[in-house]
């Protein structure tokens, strides 16, 4: 079995250039087994939904952390970004979720650029490796709007204030904020930390509702961005498997059956890359 090198679609026998993404074929990568995608029927995707074009991104010093990448995402495709440290992944995806200046390139999310558009209007939910890590710096204080802004969590907000600030903001009602907090802890079995506050919670539990949170702000796209790191080597499995059931069981059909997911990791023997529908490597 073969990959583009470009895009990470497989490729068919005899074929000169991607029936996805159009790149001649040179050379193509075989994935070690443990790390081969698991396809769906093409038919099963939407529209693309995410939109990478030439994509650049250099620090001062003109150190680029990634170089012209080009990538597209469908509705309801899962995509993993594979690499080792260093590799782009992480600046990827704050790039998309705006947490990250794009030097050169575009990048559109439903046919809008999202350039110059901030974090929190963009329609994504991001949990990053660190969604749990530091002081907020006190309730609702400059560092705990900008950690909330950026998708992490407060350790001295309660679970409910966590879950509700992105709705509040964007001044969702009520009686909907709080019918998606109370669902959402349900099918994650989190009922129980409602009331209770972030720095109380065990690794785990602070997984459970960084996802919880993500799933409230009902988005189009989901970022992770290796989010277990966090967790014991001993449960990442576990706990990835956990997080695609609720995506199957819950969040496409109670929320949003269209959702795309993008997800980093540099583990090759991730389950995440088993259910994905394409593996790039970086």
């Amino acid at each position: 079995m073969a990959f583009c090198e470009q895009c990470g679609t497989k490729l068919n026998e005899g074929i000169s250039f991607c029936e996805n993404c159009g790149a001649k074929i040179a050379s193509v990568n075989a994935p070690p087994p443990q790390a081969a995608p698991a396809e769906k029927p093409a038919a099963s995707l939407g529209k693309v939904i995410v939109e990478l074009k030439e994509v650049t991104k250099e620090y001062k010093g003109g150190k680029r952390a990634v170089n012209n990448f080009s990538l597209t995402v469908k509705e309801k495709e899962f995509v993993v970004l594979l690499g080792s440290s260093g590799s782009g992944k992480s600046t990827l995806l704050r790039m998309i979720a705006g947490h990250e200046e794009v030097t050169d390139g575009i990048i559109r999310i439903d046919d809008d650029i999202m350039n110059k558009i901030l974090a929190i209007d963009r329609n994504i939910s991001f949990v990053s490796q660190d969604y749990a890590a530091g002081e907020g710096g006190g309730l609702f204080g400059a560092k705990s709007k900008e950690r909330l802004n950026r998708g992490a969590l407060v350790l001295e907000m309660k679970v409910s204030e966590n879950l509700a600030y992105d709705l509040e903001i964007k001044k969702v009602p009520k009686n909907v904020i709080d019918r998606r907090i109370n669902d959402t802890l349900k099918a994650l079995g989190c009922e129980a930390f409602f009331d209770k506050f972030i720095k109380a919670l065990a690794a785990g539990q602070k997984w459970k509702i960084a996802l919880a949170r993500a799933i409230v702000r009902n988005p189009k796209v989901y970022l992770f961005d290796e989010p277990f790191a966090a967790i014991d080597a001993g449960y990442r499995g576990a706990v990835t498997d956990e997080l695609i059931n609720v995506f199957n069981s819950f969040v496409r059909k109670d929320y949003n059956a269209n959702a795309a997911i993008i997800f980093a990791t540099s583990d090759p023997n991730s389950p995440a890359i088993k259910a994905a529908d394409r593996v790039i490597n970086l």
